[in-house]
């Protein structure tokens, strides 16, 4: 037992060694990592069993002791691998025992989106493919769905927020196709990049630069209302509730209750209609809430009437 309680001390530490340089292999990388602390264990057993009948019978029990120590040693190396490095030959292990269906990002051949920097798939803009009913392919045997009320065909919000992003991070690709690209694969992309272009034209405010034409809303048509939207909370509840004229509330800004309240109209947002300073840009002396030929569209239209005028 003293023999075996060496052996397998040794083939503990050459168990570990192996795992270091098959991390990235699936399969082999995991045995070779997480059998080092089991080898290493069974040899400290049998070391000390060899210990314990050498003292009984009065031999020498150095090889038994020279086994429970490398046994000892290649454990708890090999205990400290199998936790570290050993989770990611697991990782591995798991990530080529379960391929993602039909291919994905991250399996061998599949498809990689514009975060991975790889070619995008279906129709594609200037930086990326367009949602069905925004400019991009429509399903087969279907129609694609409506346009939001006012929205202009081909605005795909993603897209001016990949623009809108470049010029605010100087041209940084890798940086604003990592961050729209998560937001085209969540659960809301048109939301998500909503959200993240609002923060990129407030990025360009709180340092003091002249927000990007880019990151502008196009307007239905020239000298026409600005895009209408359905962003109230209280959108599709079958009253008008953006405060216009003949609305039941002003539960939220103009224009933003499109699909109860109708398109946006001259008199919802000029002369006539609400008119206020309710904007948190108002009074900065360039007009923000969207309106032709406003410098941003940061706020609904009527909303930042001390620098666009009534």
């Amino acid at each position: 037992m003293a023999a075996a309680s060496v052996i397998l001390g040794l083939l503990a530490f050459l168990f570990m060694v192996g795992g270091l340089f098959t991390a990235m292999v699936p399969v082999m990388g995991s045995v070779l990592s997480f059998g080092a602390p089991v080898l290493g264990l069974f040899g400290m057993v049998f070391g000390g069993v060899a210990m314990s009948r050498a003292n009984q019978m009065g031999d020498s029990n150095g090889l038994a002791i020279t086994g429970l120590v490398v046994s000892a040693i290649s454990f708890f190396l090999g205990l400290l691998f199998a936790l570290t490095c050993g989770m990611c030959n697991a990782c591995v292990t798991a990530a080529a025992m379960n391929p993602q269906p039909n291919g994905g990002a991250w399996s061998p051949g599949g498809p990689t989106g514009p975060a991975f920097g790889g070619p995008t798939t279906g129709t594609t803009g200037p930086s990326g493919p367009s949602p069905a009913g925004w400019g991009g392919p429509t399903p087969t045997g279907g129609t694609a769905p409506p346009l939001p009320v006012g929205a202009v065909p081909g605005d795909d919000v993603c897209e001016r927020a990949e623009r809108c992003c470049l010029a605010f991070a100087d041209g940084d690709a890798d940086f604003c196709g990592g961050a729209v690209g998560a937001a085209r694969r969540g659960d809301a992309p048109e939301e998500a990049c909503r959200t993240l272009l609002d923060g990129y034209v407030q990025g360009f405010e709180t340092t003091d630069r002249e927000v990007a034409e880019v990151c502008r809303a196009p307007s239905a048509a020239a000298g026409g209302p600005p895009v209408c939207t359905d962003h109230c909370v209280h959108a599709r509840d079958g009253e008008c509730d953006d405060g216009r004229p003949g609305s039941q509330t002003d539960l939220c800004v103009p224009g933003s209750d499109c699909a109860d309240c109708g398109p946006l109209q001259g008199a919802s947002w000029s002369a006539g209609g609400r008119c206020d300073e309710s904007c948190p840009s108002s009074g900065d002396g360039e007009c923000d809430d969207g309106r032709p030929g406003a410098h941003t569209d940061l706020c609904a239209p009527g909303t930042d009437c001390a620098d666009c005028g009534a």
